[in-house]
């Protein structure tokens, strides 16, 4: 089974047993138990079943060998309720993101005086929402996450798109179950403000990268003819990516079989410029502003631009203003997230951040419906992925079908 199958056939699972664990199990040794994730092997054999246990120590242990002895019977039940042919045998284990998250905000409880970083791991920890950190130049995109993994006390953090490590600007974390927004927030369209520099082209395209040509032609570069060649790129392109780039290739990340000495070939894809304005020109460098569609690559635009005008050209700057409504005015500085004095401003609620897709507003009822994984009778024109909202409260992403609200990621109450 693909991966992607089996990630559809773990996230079924997950929404499943967290129905069954309320309404089926019966087990007096079975507290409060919240299912985090399910990881099936490729073999499907085997269904690891992620778990955050709540109580005393006690508690969590006579909750776990709860949860293992009503495994068969889970196996069953879903099996024959979902139409699993080899229903994968449940094994249940603590997920360990959350372990280690709570066994850190317990050395700093213990390190640590009252103030602000031990105010926001506790916050952080159990509240839905995504985090704008703006990323200084000379650092990858992990390290950043890295950072935001030691303040915020748990290692269940990702990003919603990679920066480039000598560029800067906005990059999006979600933290704990946020991270099951970020598939959602990676397509949003870019804005970036940046420095194309005429005259040397680099094999990385940027300005990290090994001198592969040079010539003066950008000499002759006239004003007009420079906003013709920037006008022109407006609107639908096919663009290559770069060879150095995080495209994957056969499972693996191209820039890494290109430093392999491997040969690469990368196909082109549709990308669309929505803006592209120019700001001060100074030959050989050009200010410009970019607004694109997600995938797009600025450095790819950067030589594109030369190779119209007769010129080598590279990306010399690139800083990342924008992603869909979210903009680098309201990130947080490196600074402040190893201070852990995050201004309440970087912090984006779930339901905020998906404000781009279609809103269905439910209530208590079919909240609580919702959050068990119950499909809800709802009029309205077919739409997916919806955002499910009570409130201010995201309750779940889902679809509408045919007069039906079908949940798909369920937010609370899982």
């Amino acid at each position: 089974m693909s991966g992607h199958r089996r990630s559809r056939l773990g996230e079924q699972l997950r929404r499943e047993l967290s129905l069954k664990l309320r309404s089926l199990v019966r087990d007096p040794g079975l507290g409060s138990v919240s299912v985090t994730g399910v990881d099936v092997t490729a073999d499907l054999w085997v269904a690891r079943v992620h778990v955050e246990l709540h109580g005393t120590a006690d508690q969590q242990t006579e909750s776990m060998a709860a949860l293992r002895r009503a495994a068969p019977f889970l196996r069953s039940v879903l099996g024959r309720e979902l139409h699993i042919r080899r229903m994968p045998e449940l094994r249940f284990q603590r997920d360990r993101s959350i372990a280690a998250g709570q066994r850190i905000e317990a050395i700093l409880r213990d390190v640590l005086p009252p103030g602000p970083r031990r105010r926001l791991v506790n916050a952080a920890a159990g509240r839905l929402r995504i985090l704008l950190v703006d990323k200084p130049a000379g650092l990858t995109s992990h390290d950043v996450v890295a950072v935001a993994r030691s303040t915020l006390g748990t290692r269940r953090i990702g990003h919603a798109g990679t920066l480039d490590p000598f560029a800067t600007g906005l990059l999006i974390l979600g933290v704990g179950r946020a991270t099951r927004l970020l598939e959602f927030l990676v397509g949003l369209d870019k804005e970036y403000e940046g420095t194309v520099r005429f005259g040397i082209a680099t094999d990385s395209l940027d300005p990290d990268g090994e001198r592969v040509a040079e010539d003066d032609r950008w000499r002759d570069i006239e004003p007009d003819q420079l906003r013709a060649a920037a006008a022109g790129m407006i609107g639908p392109l096919t663009q290559t990516p770069p060879r150095y780039s995080a495209v994957k290739v056969r499972g693996v990340p191209a820039h890494r079989r290109i430093r392999r000495g491997e040969s690469v070939e990368l196909a082109a894809r549709r990308v669309t410029v929505r803006a592209l304005e120019l700001g001060t020109v100074e030959l050989p460098r050009v200010d410009f502003r970019v607004a694109c569609s997600s995938g797009t690559y600025v450095r790819s635009l950067a030589a594109e631009l030369g190779g119209r005008l007769g010129t080598a050209a590279h990306l010399a700057a690139l800083r990342r203003t924008r992603v869909g409504s979210f903009h680098v005015r309201r990130a947080a500085s490196l600074s402040e997230l190893r201070e852990g004095s995050l201004p309440q401003h970087a912090w984006v609620t779930a339901a905020a951040a998906l404000s781009h897709l279609d809103r269905v507003d439910v209530d208590a009822r079919e909240a609580g419906m919702l959050s068990v994984g119950k499909r809800v009778p709802k009029a309205g024109s077919d739409a997916s992925p919806v955002a499910c909202v009570r409130g201010e409260e995201l309750v779940a992403v889902g679809a509408v079908r045919d007069g039906v609200l079908e949940p798909r990621k369920v937010f609370v109450g899982a």
